[in-house]
């Protein structure tokens, strides 16, 4: 009798070499519907973190996973780690926003495209991830 000798064995492997692709493919920066983070919400000021905290929970509460940056850092700065981290959606959320109920938006890579209430942000990107997700099965 001889003992067996398993030379490779990869219990993962597929899984590994489809996120090897896709990061490849899409340069790092996921699309919504596949980001670990496809939001980030960052406050200016700490007033500004209730309703940013308000954000968040809607978000999380329609099946997107958003989180908020409140460091001590200066916006600039964080805005420049969510750019650097690849974050699709970085919402700011200042004085106006609070007043209005909205949220200014700055897609990855792109400069802020303005302020949209915080409504019509969740229902664009609830849809964005839908239909991303429909046509890439398709």
């Amino acid at each position: 009798k001889v003992r067996p000798t398993m030379i490779h064995r990869v219990l993962y492997g597929s899984i590994e070499r489809f996120i090897g692709i896709l990061l490849e493919n899409y340069g790092g920066v996921l699309p919504v519907w596949i980001s670990p983070e496809p939001v980030r919400v960052i406050p200016i000021a700490d007033r500004h973190e209730e309703f940013a905290a308000q954000v968040v929970k809607t978000l999380k509460k329609d099946g997107v996973y958003a989180s908020i940056d409140s460091r001590g850092e200066t916006l600039q700065s964080r805005i420049r780690d969510a750019e650097l981290e690849k974050i699709p959606y970085v919402l700011v959320i200042g004085d106006k926003e609070v007043d209005n109920n909205t949220v200014s938006v700055r897609p990855h890579g792109k400069k802020d495209t303005g302020m949209v209430s915080a409504d019509e942000f969740r229902t664009l990107i609830k849809m964005e991830i839908k239909n991303k997700k429909h046509a890439e099965t398709k």
